[in-house]
């Protein structure tokens, strides 16, 4: 029977947390492991938080954790099921720790009986059923956009009528029709920073408060190892500046935040939305700084320039390989020359870049790789991630590592972009995980960028966080 248990005459509790198995960043298309990557800040678990959200404007009462980031375990997971007693656990999973994450479950369901368990990640976007014949424990698994669940599991709707989940009846499994995705983003609630820790997650630099703010939803891009257009659909969906300024007002006034990374599939995809949206930030002389993801092919300097004006610092830009034969294969759809061109366009305008590179794919060689190790360096970037391609399920780099035999045995049981969970044609995956740590060491350990790092930071007091970056890079690079 389904939505059995359920006590209609009061108020859903919900609780909704991040398991204590891992410090990852628990968004969708980034599960990177913190202490594992050189440049990487937690962030706050923004899915999760938009689901809340979305409970909480339904009506229901609502705790948030994240255990890893707190450093708590799974005794505190127990405690706070007792003492809250939610009637509905959300479980936040990412795909290397996800049947880890579900032994939450069988915590959840031993102090509570009738608890509906809820898990809501990559992994259960592709391989509900798998999830659910492995884990009894387990009622439901988002397939879709959080939000609209959330929403009708709180108005107790019978789970035959919510698109976009997957659900036992009895011994059947059962997986629903797709939502169509959600087009007007402003409708949504926003996230639930009310059952946040905020103080968790901080700037990498100043070590004041920082959140994520999603500014848009979905990719046009075609790259074949990114799972961005699984998760969120081909068509870039669009907030409101008003919107988002609300939100961004919100931050600021209540809870003391000033600090903000823009997220987005490609933040600066548009160029025209973009202007406009920096022009607000200007003429409401919002005093907050953030940072956004780029593509070499979606800047000019007249935008670059509002960008700056309007508070942003440093952009992340995804380069991915130094071979232009590899970024014709996986479909990165840029060029060298604009890597190049767009990476000291940033540069002249005092904007930090940090470039993010992935070794792995199936045409790579040891030749490739060195091209991607040198022309790293050529670019005089202000830091740098490597990493080594990972195949998400739900993405044509995925199938074409299964078709074509590259993929490890039991490849998600490897910690994503640091463990090889693919070999290419031509080099094995033991050879992989070496490279990536001489790459890190051969960008990290000149002596120019140790020296114009340290006078750059040091001459804004931030020696501190250089001393912790640089410590980090260099266990990565042992």
């Amino acid at each position: 029977m389904t939505n059995a248990g359920q006590d209609l005459s009061c108020t859903l509790r919900v609780g909704l947390i991040d398991p204590p198995t891992g410090l990852f960043i628990r968004e969708d298309r980034c599960q990177a492991p913190v202490p594992e990557i050189g440049v990487a800040v937690l962030r706050p678990p923004i899915e999760l938080a938009y689901m809340a959200g979305a409970f909480q404007a339904a009506g229901c009462v609502c705790y948030m954790k994240d255990y890893p980031a707190e450093q708590k375990t799974w005794d505190d997971v127990r405690a706070d099921i007792c003492s809250f007693r939610p009637d509905i656990l959300v479980i936040n999973t990412t795909i290397k720790t996800v049947h880890d994450d579900l032994k939450a479950c069988d915590v959840a369901k031993e102090v509570r009986p009738n608890i509906i368990t809820v898990a809501r990640g990559l992994y259960g976007v592709v391989f509900a059923e798998d999830l659910l014949h492995k884990h009894r424990v387990l009622d439901v698994v988002v397939c879709g956009e959080s939000e609209p669940v959330a929403m009708l599991l709180a108005a107790r709707k019978p789970w035959a009528d919510i698109p976009g989940i997957a659900y036992r009846n009895n011994e059947l499994i059962v997986v629903n029709q797709q939502a169509q995705w959600n087009k007007d983003l402003d409708a949504l609630p926003f996230p639930a920073r009310n059952c946040m820790n905020l103080d968790l997650y901080l700037n990498a630099y100043s070590n004041e408060r920082e959140t994520s703010i999603q500014v848009s939803r979905g990719c046009a891009g075609a790259c074949t190892f990114c799972v961005a257009a699984t998760l969120a659909g081909p068509v870039p969906r669009l907030r409101s500046y008003a919107n988002i300024l609300r939100e961004i007002t919100e931050c600021v006034e209540k809870y003391d935040t000033k600090s903000f990374f823009f997220r987005a599939d490609t933040f600066t995809f548009d160029r025209d939305w973009v202007c406009g949206f920096c022009r607000e930030l200007i003429q409401q002389k919002k005093a907050i700084k953030w940072v956004c993801n780029t593509r070499a092919d979606t800047i000019d300097e007249a935008q670059v320039v509002l960008m700056k004006q309007a508070g942003c610092y440093a952009m992340t830009m995804g380069i991915e390989s130094g071979n232009q034969r590899i970024l014709d294969k996986v479909h990165k759809g840029i060029t060298l020359e604009k890597v190049q061109n767009a990476v000291r366009l940033l540069r002249s305008h005092g904007i930090l870049v940090i470039g993010y590179f992935m070794i792995g794919f199936p045409d790579d060689t040891e030749a490739t790789i060195k091209d991607t190790m040198y022309y790293s360096v050529s670019l005089d970037l202000d830091a740098a991630n490597f990493y080594i391609a990972y195949p998400f399920p739900g993405t044509a780099f995925y199938e074409l590592c299964c078709k074509n035999g590259l993929l490890e045995e039991d490849p998600f049981s490897r910690l994503p972009y640091v463990e090889a969970s693919v070999h290419t044609k031509y080099v094995s995956a033991r050879a992989l995980e070496g490279w990536r740590k001489r790459m890190i060491r051969h960008f990290y350990m000149r002596p120019a960028f140790i020296v114009r790092q340290l006078k750059g930071h040091m001459s804004r007091g931030r020696w501190q966080s250089v001393l912790s970056l640089g410590i980090r890079v260099l266990w990565q690079g042992i």
